[in-house]
């Protein structure tokens, strides 16, 4: 059975603040990334039963914790965009719509 709207509104107690990318050339003239706040949204936050993966990343084995965000529908973030949570950074990996069309599943990892 689908849960209704309103409880998937109640289960969004947490506070993230989704990130969007700019990039500008440094005095030094190389390119510089700034990350700028796009919005801070109420959402739900469950961490994969799964045992976080782990990619091998410049010849050295980094830990990834992958998290699920589900928040209300918007158009304008990517997989560009990236969230903090907590003090944490988390790189979208992929961006689904509820068949409802009422919110957004994120799927995030964190670098360890």
């Amino acid at each position: 059975m689908a849960k209704k709207a309103v409880d998937l509104v109640g289960a969004m107690r947490e506070r993230v603040e989704l990130q969007n990318v700019t990039e500008a050339q440094s005095t030094s003239g190389f390119p510089a990334e700034t990350w700028a706040t796009l919005a801070t949204v109420w959402a739900e936050v469950k961490y994969n039963i799964l045992p976080s993966k782990e990619d091998a990343m410049a010849d050295k084995t980094t830990a990834v914790g992958v998290v699920t965000f589900r928040i209300r529908l918007r158009s304008d973030i990517n997989e560009k965009t990236r969230i903090l949570y907590r003090a944490n950074y988390y790189d979208i990996v992929a961006i689904e719509e509820t068949p409802g069309r009422e919110f957004q599943v994120i799927q995030g990892e964190k670098r360890v």
